[in-house]
């Protein structure tokens, strides 16, 4: 028996992680399969177990569902929808043309809830890592009133404010942020390296240090002595 580390699908649409024994790879899947999730993939953990980790996570951000997917596939959708495709064909034509892994097994599954006879609300419900509460209940609230495609429309119209409005505060934040580490950076270069240069030179002077030096000066040897916490505390 050999330990495999998996990653899956389960039934409630979540995406999992763990370890299990196993023969084999193709025995590892299976016995996944006959627990009712969905396997995406399992690797040896024996050897390799931590670079093996780090290339699934790698592997696993890389094919992340982000929010300009579903903002992609929400404007998708409701342009299927108005032009008089049925829900289960627009479902149907979304899941065929996804790029994304992680996207096609969600609307894989969303499409397979629809036609066992739940509602669109219902299945997006089941995966609520996408989908969040405001956007199930915005398209319940469509097929209560039946203007499901008028829903899906506005669905996709505030996602796409929100991608903007985040975008925008992801970019004016950006400069602030480099400015600060750059910024503490320095001064840690400063203190440690630089400033403890000088102190021999002040204190053959022997002279009366202001307070202000005293304090600088005072400041660069804690910082020479504890570097390690600077970065710790970083």
């Amino acid at each position: 028996m050999t330990l495999y580390y998996y990653k899956a699908i389960d039934e409630h649409g979540r995406r999992v992680s763990g370890e299990m024994q196993a023969d084999d790879a193709a025995s590892a899947i299976a016995e996944l399969r006959g627990s009712g999730r969905l396997p995406i993939s399992a690797e040896p953990a024996s050897d390799r177990r931590y670079f093996g980790r780090l290339f699934l996570r790698l592997r696993s951000w890389r094919s992340r569902i982000r929010g300009r997917d579903i903002t992609a596939i929400t404007h998708e959708l409701a342009t299927l929808l108005n032009a008089g495709i049925p829900l289960d064909g627009s479902l149907r034509i979304l899941e065929r043309y996804a790029q994304n892994g992680m996207l096609k097994i969600v609307l894989s599954e969303i499409h397979n809830a629809v036609q066992s006879g739940k509602s669109l609300s219902a299945a997006m419900g089941m995966h609520d890592t996408v989908f969040d509460p405001f956007s199930v209940s915005l398209i319940r609230a469509g097929e209560a009133s039946g203007a499901l495609a008028a829903a899906v429309e506005r669905l996709a119209d505030h996602r796409e404010r929100t991608d903007e409005f985040r975008a925008n505060l992801v970019s004016s934040l950006t400069y602030p942020i480099v400015l600060v580490c750059v910024s503490v950076i320095s001064l840690f270069v400063l203190l440690t390296f630089v400033i403890p240069r000088f102190i021999p030179l002040f204190a053959d002077a022997d002279a009366p240090l202001p307070l202000l030096t005293q304090v600088v000066f005072g400041a660069a040897k804690l910082m020479q002595a504890y570097w390690w916490v600077a970065i710790f505390l970083a």
